[in-house]
């Protein structure tokens, strides 16, 4: 008995791969958070790209004659994006409040939707517009009681927003090429291979317990990466920036859990008004629903046939 496979669209896909990065984003954040103080961000920074140094070099030097120009010109773009948004992101997260830093991250995606607009061509609807001017007035509700830092934590916190943006857009840039994936990996390998030596003078005494946490760094960067890579390959930005909800919501749990960071009341009306909107643009999204629907009959019939096939051989 051989059923019918179940195939997914590619914006469903891409849905899939956000919901996992905005996951998996986080949960880096945290690891970078829990990593001693004596460590130097750089260090830090290079451990997050490890996975990429070996296989990005392979793959760059097998590869070179086939990746064309505009490819080429777009793994420097992609790569040096990446380190920006990387440092920008970890400077916030051992500076900054935990939350207030991945609010931050989700203000780029937004801010992206609307320029991918002129950049790509790639119009977005007008809900999603709508939902991407009310995620910001949210976001900054939420950020209202952190107001209080100094002109060097507001320009991090800037900092976090421009990377963000110019990440996203990369993403996108990288995604439209031809091989998404052997692309990413040899734009962050080029990044781990530029600040490696600046990472080999700052590196610290390494305790046997620090190494699950680096080790939990470096994957859940590797794996975020590469589902941040594959949303952008098969999606537009504005299509998949109403998923970035998920890295505030896993924020602001983390932060409690882990950190205590409990939100105040203006937060929290910034993440019921974010929340809000983001659900109201998935649920005017008709298709992706269709699709579940369908999904869920597939996998009800092929259970039902598979019971019947079992039953009339035995």
């Amino acid at each position: 008995m051989n059923p019918e496979p179940i195939v997914f669209s590619n914006k469903m896909k891409a849905i899939s791969a956000m919901c996992i990065w905005s996951i998996l984003s986080p949960l880096n954040g945290m690891f970078v958070k829990l990593v001693p103080g004596n460590f130097s961000s750089i260090f830090i920074i290079e451990i997050s790209l490890s996975i990429f140094l070996v296989p990005g070099l392979m793959l760059a030097i097998s590869s070179f004659d086939k990746i064309t120009l505009r490819e080429k010109r777009a793994i420097c773009i992609r790569g040096s994006a990446c380190l920006a948004s990387i440092a920008a992101t970890f400077l916030g997260v051992r500076r900054i409040d935990y939350t207030t830093v991945y609010f931050l991250v989700m203000l780029g995606p937004l801010i992206a939707s609307l320029a991918g607009s002129f950049v790509f061509s790639e119009m977005a609807q007008k809900n999603q517009l709508i939902a991407c001017i009310f995620t910001i007035i949210g976001a900054f509700l939420a950020l209202s009681p952190q107001f209080e830092y100094s002109i060097f934590e507001i320009s991090i916190m800037l900092l976090v927003v421009a990377t963000s943006t110019t990440l996203t857009l990369s993403s996108r840039y990288v995604g439209r090429s031809s091989n998404v994936l052997r692309n990413t990996i040899i734009s962050l390998s080029i990044a781990g291979w530029l600040i490696l030596p600046f990472a080999l003078f700052q590196t610290p005494e390494l305790e046997f317990s620090t190494w699950p946490i680096l080790a939990a760094v470096s994957t859940t960067n590797f794996l975020a990466i590469l589902m941040g890579a594959y949303a952008y390959e098969k999606s537009t930005i504005s299509s998949n920036a109403p998923y970035e909800l998920l890295k505030v919501v896993c924020a602001v749990l983390l932060g409690a859990i882990i950190f205590g960071a409990v939100p105040t009341i203006p937060a929290l009306c910034g993440i019921a008004i974010i929340f809000l909107t983001s659900i109201a643009v998935a649920a005017s999204d008709l298709s992706v629903f269709h699709e579940l629907k369908c999904f869920l009959r597939k996998k009800s019939e092929r259970r039902v046939k598979t019971r019947a096939y079992h039953k009339s051989r035995s």
